[in-house]
């Protein structure tokens, strides 16, 4: 049974990082009239390497260091966002993809998501779930009492019972439709040791530094190592320095001041640097360079919730933003003017041009995109596979 009307107004804190910015450039009336580069930083908010203007986080989306291909493959990212508190197994600031959790206190249960955000929804009674619009997900609970999470493209995220306890429940199980998988082995404490796949893929993680910090992934064949898929090495403080790859190379390498990102470099030797300042009791970047030439500076009037980016030719970005942190006007680097219309899901459901022309766009109750419309009028419409976000028919004026 689905439990209707209980979601509204239920989101994280926080949006997900550049899920705006990547749903609206599918779409083919939008990216007609907007190329990713603008949608990224006069709609998305996000500058250089990349900063988040309406936050003044740094932000590193989902960098991945290795892919074991298989009918469930096993893609191994990282995601790294400046103002997170949690210590993950990489240190302050990082989260894995299998890092996931649910937690229950009373009425309500939490999941910690894969971008370390934390999701509310109510807490339900077996046999029951519910829709949350602003994530595309729906929580289960089954008729044994147990929990999954559930996405519009039919992957199945299993967690168990998750007591009354306001502890941590792990993610214990990834499956979809087919019923291939990815399964999680855990210590008594939640340690992820292992992770096996369907078709006998199996990975074994180390934790070798004193801290206990993850150290090695191994791929592993008839119990016995045989390869080094990534090394991870640190500072004194436990935060992520280096990344190595399977050839032994250090690929990325990061440095830390105060617990915050001051540089990270790639193995082709580009090298980006953030001086940081504490604003509104908040540390944001307040610039931010490159060594190929990058130079921005931000200004941030946390008041009227607009921020500033000045690049290396004196050009001045700006964006407004809603109590979300969503972008909802802005000023391009050439003066080119944007407005955003939301609704209450936050989807995007009007976008101004900087000729005085409007763009529409209209969701069903799963925010998957039904209709867009440009300024002339002609109207673009999608159709999905039942529940999914599957198009299986694009209808053209």
């Amino acid at each position: 049974m689905t439990k209707a009307g209980t979601q509204a107004g239920m989101k994280a804190i926080m949006p997900c990082a550049l899920k705006f910015t990547a749903g609206f450039v599918a779409g083919e009336v939008a990216s007609r009239y907007v190329v990713e580069p603008v949608a990224r930083k006069a709609i998305g908010g996000l500058v250089g390497n990349p900063v988040d203007l309406t936050t003044g986080r740094k932000l590193i989306p989902d960098e991945i260091d290795f892919s074991l291909p298989g009918l469930m493959p096993i893609e191994w990212s990282r995601f790294y966002a400046s103002d997170l508190s949690v210590d993950s197994v990489l240190g302050r600031g990082w989260v894995l993809p299998w890092e996931q959790s649910l937690r229950r206190q009373g009425a309500f249960i939490y999941l910690t998501d894969n971008q370390g955000r934390e999701v509310p929804f109510v807490t339900l009674q077996p046999g029951e779930r519910i829709y949350n619009p602003h994530e595309q997900v729906y929580l289960v609970c089954t008729e044994g009492g147990h929990y999954i999470l559930q996405t519009l493209d039919n992957l199945f995220f299993y967690f168990g019972e998750v007591p009354d306890t306001n502890t941590e429940v792990p993610l214990q199980r990834i499956e979809n439709a087919l019923g291939h998988f990815l399964h999680f082995t855990r210590t008594p404490d939640g340690t992820l040791t292992d992770i096996s796949a369907t078709g006998g893929t199996r990975v074994h993680l180390h934790y070798d530094n004193p801290l206990g910090r993850l150290t090695d992934i191994k791929r592993v064949v008839n119990n016995e190592a045989v390869e080094t898929l990534t090394q991870y090495r640190y500072d004194e403080h436990g935060q992520l320095s280096a990344v190595i790859n399977r050839n032994g190379d250090t690929v990325r390498s990061f440095s830390y001041a105060d617990g915050l990102m001051v540089t990270h470099s790639n193995a082709l030797g580009l090298g980006c640097h953030y001086r940081w300042q504490t604003l509104g009791d908040k540390p944001r970047v307040v610039e931010h360079w490159t060594s190929d030439g990058e130079h921005y500076h931000f200004r941030y009037d946390l008041d009227s919730r607009t921020s500033c980016a000045t690049d290396v030719l004196g050009r001045e970005l700006q964006v407004q933003y809603n109590a979300d942190h969503r972008v909802v006007a802005s000023r391009d680097y050439g003066g080119e003017r944007y407005t955003i219309e939301l609704d209450e899901h936050g989807n995007m459901v009007g976008l101004g041009l900087p000729d005085g022309n409007r763009l529409a766009f209209k969701y069903d109750e799963y925010a998957r995109l039904l209709e867009e419309t440009d300024p002339l009028g002609r109207k673009i419409q999608y159709e999905y596979h039942h529940l999914t976000t599957l198009v299986t028919k694009v209808s053209y004026p």
